[in-house]
């Protein structure tokens, strides 16, 4: 029998979008059946090239095109924890839904190894932290990043972001990059006195991976970087639905949960105020996700009530500073929906419920409800490495020794506040 009669049709590999949110693309064209039940712009079969009609008018990439997807496909790909990375590991890739590894493309040419790899480095290892679902479509890995490959102020930020979360798991070894952190800081500035950073997206979406940054980092800086946010969007009215781009709504989204858990850790009169005002709205980034993932349901419901309990609990105790034993059901049915959400393992964002397990924490008054939250922060700063969770823990110890005489809601927002989201 002639070879011919054997010929095989090379395999097609299914849209981007379904590869996006690791599921089995049915390959109709020239829009699949499941981007348009999601009402998803399907990209379709085929090669996907990297260009659009955008040309750069400035920096490295001037007269060129400009890139307008991921450069690099997402792996799995995370360097030991006992072991640091060396820049010639920024080109390494896994195999993703099956498909043949991909090195990075040559259009980041403009851009150096080492950075090239800290922005792998903040796909897998920081982008999982801050979303609600770990699954398909992550922000900050498929808006953020690609932003950074052509953005010279955020990719600094990206920068910043990967180099601080690397020195805290090597120690020493590599040390965080301080200057790039002050150019950022200085650029920003610079960048306030020429234009609005509210209509900047660049400078707000700088501003908010500073606060991704803080959440790493456990530093004294929390209210300095919140509070120029802060004075920010309140001169300038909160933004919401009213957004431009996916990215624009993204970011604001962003903001608006950055906003939810600083507050209450930046002052508790006005922490109080804006919880009891903004904090449904505060809530779209949850609404968010439950819209992409209508397939995790009941996970999101139990999310929604984490989260809204946690803040009735701040609420509660800043304007009406119950007696401890009063709040004790409160913390109780906190943990039985936290044990349910347990089951559903690495599905959820690994820093999504920081916030709310501190603020739960520093309200429980019995052993067992502390031995159970403290439990739940450890495991947290053992799978992330952010030291905001271990300095959390420290002042935690220090909120409890102050029980029952002082309201724990006084005691946040001195100059030392760690940001903890």
């Amino acid at each position: 029998m002639s070879s011919s009669s054997h010929s095989t049709r090379p395999k097609v590999k299914g849209c981007y979008q379904c590869s996006r949110r690791r599921i089995d693309c049915d390959r109709q064209q020239p829009t699949c059946q499941k981007c348009q039940l999601k009402g998803l712009h399907c990209s379709g079969l085929g090669v996907r090239y990297r260009f659009n009609d955008g040309v750069a008018s400035r920096g490295k990439l001037v007269g060129k095109q400009l890139p307008d997807v991921l450069s690099y496909r997402r792996t799995a790909f995370r360097p030991p924890l006992d072991q640091p990375p060396h820049a010639e590991e920024s080109s390494k890739t896994g195999a993703d839904d099956g498909d043949t590894p991909e090195a990075i493309q040559p259009c980041l040419s403009h851009i150096d190894g080492t950075t090239q790899y800290l922005l792998q480095y903040f796909s897998d290892n920081i982008a999982p932290m801050t979303t609600v679902i770990d699954r398909g479509f992550n922000g900050y890995r498929d808006l953020i990043v690609p932003l950074g490959e052509t953005d010279p102020l955020v990719r600094k930020a990206i920068v910043v972001v990967s180099r601080q979360h690397l020195s805290l798991r090597f120690g020493a070894e590599m040390t965080a990059d301080i200057t790039t952190y002050g150019d950022l800081i200085r650029d920003l500035i610079i960048r306030s006195k020429s234009c609005s950073l509210r209509e900047d997206m660049s400078s707000m979406t700088a501003l908010l991976l500073l606060h991704v940054r803080e959440m790493v980092s456990g530093s004294g800086d929390f209210k300095l970087v919140y509070g120029s946010l802060r004075a920010l969007v309140n001169a300038t009215g909160q933004h919401h639905g009213n957004a431009s781009s996916q990215l624009m709504e993204y970011v604001n989204i962003q903001i608006l949960r950055v906003r939810l858990f600083a507050e209450a850790l930046f002052d508790e009169t006005h922490g109080a105020e804006y919880l009891s005002i903004h904090g449904e709205t505060s809530l779209e980034f949850l609404r968010f996700c439950r819209r992409l993932h209508p397939e995790h349901e009941e996970l999101m419901t139990h999310l929604f009530n984490l989260i809204t309990l946690a803040r009735d609990i701040y609420i509660r105790r800043a304007l009406h500073n119950p007696p401890p034993q009063q709040t004790i059901p409160l913390v109780e049915r906190f943990r039985q929906v936290t044990e349910k959400v347990k089951r559903y393992g690495d599905v959820i964002g690994q820093h999504l419920l920081a916030w709310a397990y501190f603020v739960v924490a520093a309200e429980s008054s019995t052993q067992d409800h502390r031995n159970f939250f403290e439990g739940e922060l450890q495991s947290l700063y053992r799978a992330t490495g952010c030291r905001s969770v271990l300095r959390g823990m420290e002042q935690l110890e220090r909120i409890w020794t102050a029980q029952p005489t002082t309201r724990w809601t006084s005691l946040l927002g001195g100059s030392n506040q760690v940001f903890i989201m």
